[in-house]
């Protein structure tokens, strides 16, 4: 548990943490000065379109790409679907998006000037659960976390989660893709002995084996 002082001459005061009451109070609080807690430009606060409702729309100049703000009061509820449901409706309505921006900023964004493939969610609350840090850890998913916490005297703290291991599912799938292949290959061609059958049952029962082991084969095929 993270804990705050403050100092006073030759003691230190312990600050004790002041919980939010709303989700709105940490929206407001990070609207106020978002270009000093994130360093995102500010677009619009509860950005509505097609039934989704978009706590803050922000803007990376660094990235030129859009930035879609979340704020949970608790640790409950799913975060990946939301965010993706959030990036695809973006994606569908890219126009949209751009004009937003022009009308809010009064400037001419072009819509094939946004780099699009950058866009990210970022999700701000006063904890996650361990499911949710651990989606936190792929590099690949446009998402990301950040814990805040305000304390007396009007103390804030803001901290991305800092992931204990990058992993990629990328990487996950493109290993050793050769060796997989090869592995396939072998073994939906390999060709297992038929075991002798006693008896005059043995020309019958190999022609019935054959048989269904073409039907096989052809549906392997296919």
């Amino acid at each position: 548990m993270l804990k705050v002082y403050k100092q006073n001459s030759t003691t230190l005061e312990s600050l004790r943490e002041k919980s939010f009451n709303s989700e709105d109070e940490i929206r407001s609080l990070i609207e106020s000065d978002l270009p000093s807690f994130l360093s995102y430009k500010f677009v619009m606060s509860e950005f509505c379109i097609k039934n989704f409702r978009i706590d803050t729309l922000a803007f990376d100049p660094r990235t030129k790409s859009f930035v879609i703000i979340e704020y949970k009061k608790t640790s409950r509820g799913s975060l990946i679907d939301q965010g993706f449901a959030y990036l695809s409706v973006m994606l569908r309505n890219r126009d949209s998006f751009t004009l937003m921006y022009n009308t809010a900023l009064n400037e001419s964004l072009k819509t094939s000037s946004i780099n699009w493939s950058d866009s990210k969610v970022v999700f701000i609350s006063r904890s996650f659960t361990r499911y949710q840090k651990n989606l936190a850890c792929f590099e690949d998913l446009p998402i990301e976390l950040y814990t805040i916490k305000r304390y007396e005297r009007d103390i804030v703290i803001l901290e991305r989660f800092a992931v204990p291991e990058i992993l990629s599912l990328k990487n996950m799938r493109g290993k050793k893709p050769t060796e997989q292949r090869k592995r396939k290959k072998n073994t939906s061609n390999k060709e297992y002995p038929v075991k002798s059958v006693p008896g005059k049952e043995k020309k019958k029962k190999r022609e019935g084996f054959d048989q269904v082991g073409g039907s096989v084969f052809d549906i392997a095929k296919e």
